[in-house]
């Protein structure tokens, strides 16, 4: 049994994470046994993110690394079919979604006034209301920072939205009418993908980026796809 610590459910998806929800996905991919422990509390968090995990008597972190191990022991028949080619395609699809589309994912909500005005007031609500302006103000202020950081808060907001629309496209474009990114049966690829793109497409309340997804019907009902096989 995998004991998965991660963020509770928010924004009408099972995880306003993309990171946690990747994770929490790979694992129904896999068909692995894994219980939810939900909280915030980063204190035995090892890299002091979410999620983590406690599997063997081990305590493992980072969403990616987490993965990686599964695939290499306990879940070697989730990409076993893939040619080395799909592989390597599928590679480049998670590191277009964890590291290029997540960042703009994190403007969309953190950033832009629009994404910002609901997160503050979901984010935050188990707090006292007395502290719940200071750490929301507190909180946005270190990830712009980790924006302008990245790089990406360094365009203007006209300039971001064009870049994920790129990202939008590609996906769309690969995915085309196949049920899951590489065929008809899902694999690692997939848990990255729907991680990220259930944030941009089902989350709630529509944001610019939203909006964009509505350009690619096929992403949309790929994420319904997802949403319908392994969280209903």
């Amino acid at each position: 049994m995998i004991d998965l610590y991660q963020f509770p459910p928010s924004l009408g998806v099972p995880n306003a994470s993309s990171l946690c929800l990747k994770l929490e996905t790979f694992l129904k991919i896999a068909g692995l046994d894994y219980r939810n422990h939900y909280g915030a509390d980063l204190r035995n968090a090892p890299k002091s993110k979410m999620p983590y995990v406690v599997m063997n008597g081990k305590v493992l972190g980072d969403s990616e690394l987490i993965i990686e191990h599964l695939l290499a022991n306990e879940a070697k028949q989730v990409d076993a079919w893939l040619t080395q080619e799909q592989k390597a395609i599928s590679k480049s699809f998670s590191r277009l979604c964890n590291e290029h589309l997540y960042w703009v994912l994190v403007y969309s909500r953190w950033q832009d006034d629009t994404g910002w005005a609901h997160i503050k007031q979901e984010f935050f609500k188990p707090l006292p209301g007395i502290i719940r302006p200071l750490v929301a103000t507190v909180l946005r202020r270190k990830i712009k920072r980790d924006l302008w950081g990245q790089g990406l808060s360094r365009h203007s907001a006209k300039e971001i939205w064009q870049i994920a629309d790129k990202d939008l496209q590609a996906l769309s474009f690969y995915l085309a009418d196949k049920s899951y990114m590489m065929g008809e049966q899902p694999c690692s690829v997939d848990a990255s993908v729907f991680g990220v793109l259930a944030n941009v497409c089902l989350s709630k309340p529509s944001t610019p980026l939203t909006q964009l997804s509505h350009n690619y019907p096929n992403l949309n009902q790929y994420c319904d796809r997802m949403m319908a096989r392994f969280y209903e």
